[in-house]
């Protein structure tokens, strides 16, 4: 009847992340849920050169084993992808999305840096006498555009914390390290209308 049928069949940790080690998983679990590799009409990977490599990627191995597997790039890493740059021709956005990355990356990077805006928190809630739903700061992958959102979240929940966070790696490390002066730049960058907006 042609009517699509989908099922997740399985999610495994990979011991290696090359295209020889992906296809043996792939046939694996082929060959275990009893679906013959003869039966399959598509691949749909991202366009990373392990998944879709011309000469020795996951598509060309499975396509050599199964000539009708025909490979198509996936169309929701393709979206991701053109949101991500249709999004850089917006100036205001595009900056806000590296102040975020930026931000992000700073504190979570050093154990010391992420243990003072836990200390400004905490210290907060103590303030205020109320128990706050603290967030965790979240990566920001450029390519995956629903990350974005937990991640821009993220620095809206913080806000002012993450300011205080970064005066005070500013003094800590005003004569140590380039962390001191990026703390700083992005301290006075945050406290700007352009950026909060």
């Amino acid at each position: 009847t042609f009517n699509i049928h989908e099922d997740f069949l399985e999610l495994c940790l990979l011991p290696k992340g090359d295209a020889e080690t992906i296809v043996k998983v792939i046939q694996d679990a082929l060959l275990r849920f009893q679906l013959p590799v003869r039966d399959c009409r598509g691949q749909c990977y991202d366009g990373a050169s392990v998944m879709a490599g011309n000469i020795t990627g996951v598509s060309t191995r499975i396509s050599s084993v199964e000539a009708r597997a025909v490979f198509l790039h996936c169309f929701a890493h393709s979206l991701n992808l053109s949101i991500q740059e249709s999004s850089r021709s917006l100036p205001l956005y595009r900056d806000m999305i590296v102040y975020v990355k930026d931000i992000v990356n700073l504190i979570r990077a050093s154990p010391k840096r992420a243990g003072i805006l836990l200390a400004i928190q905490q210290a907060d809630e103590v303030a205020r006498g109320v128990v706050l739903s603290r967030k965790q700061l979240r990566p920001l992958c450029p390519t995956r555009w629903t990350t974005r959102h937990e991640s821009i979240e993220s620095v809206l929940d913080n806000y002012s914390s993450i300011i205080q966070t970064l005066a005070e790696i500013h003094v800590a490390l005003q004569d140590k390290s380039d962390a001191g002066t990026k703390a700083n730049g992005l301290a006075s960058m945050m406290n700007t209308f352009g950026c909060y907006f």
